[in-house]
């Protein structure tokens, strides 16, 4: 789902990086991560994802051939569920406007939270070490889970941002079937497994 440059925007990523670890940082956070923040939603969510990258992917191949005279019909609540995914503004409760990052920004600051603890660590015949070479010293692993809990914070925040979102516009999502409390949504659990043996606390908050 997401690709090497959209880390750029967020953090370090070497240029000859090992891909392998990106993919496997991603697939922790979707399957220990956002399946938990979303609890519920989540199934939805991948649907809404898919099918916008398949129109993004429609469009761009009937632009490049020629012979397509039509263009393909976009989703229904198409820029709803684009700006889910990507982010955008939306009006609260109060009318005021607030700008949220979208589930792809989620997805990469836990992804990338758990790519800095994965990156530090080679698998070898003799078993698993810590990265090192003659011009540089591997980070400390308290200040890798210090930074890498520095991501995972945010993503928490950005997170609770898109539930504001979808509460404000559960018109167009009525499968959120939100628990309201006032305007907001009142949310399961945050995530529990870290990728580096802790826990983190439970959380049920009010948006």
């Amino acid at each position: 789902m997401l690709q090497q440059s959209d880390y750029d925007s967020i953090g370090v990523v070497a240029t000859h990086c090992d891909t392998r670890k990106l993919v496997i940082a991603e697939n922790e956070a979707l399957n220990f991560d956002l399946k938990e923040l979303y609890c519920d939603f989540w199934n939805d969510l991948i649907i809404i994802w898919e099918e916008i990258n398949a129109y993004i992917l429609a469009v761009a191949e009937c632009e490049a051939d020629p012979e397509c005279s039509t263009p393909p019909t976009p989703p229904e609540n198409y820029l709803y569920k684009l700006r889910l995914i990507n982010g955008g503004t939306y009006q609260n409760c109060n009318s005021k406007e607030r700008r949220f990052e979208g589930v792809k920004r989620v997805l990469l600051y836990y992804s990338y939270s758990r790519y800095v603890i994965l990156n530090g660590f080679n698998d070898t015949p003799t078993g698993v070490v810590q990265k090192i070479n003659e011009f540089s010293l591997p980070t400390p692993i308290k200040d890798l889970q210090a930074y890498a809990d520095k991501y995972r914070n945010m993503g928490y925040a950005s997170f609770k941002d898109t539930v504001g979102y979808l509460c404000a516009n559960r018109d167009y999502f009525t499968w959120t079937d939100c628990k309201l409390c006032g305007c907001g949504c009142s949310k399961c659990s945050g995530t529990k497994a870290k990728g580096y043996g802790l826990k983190g606390r439970t959380i049920t908050k009010d948006v």
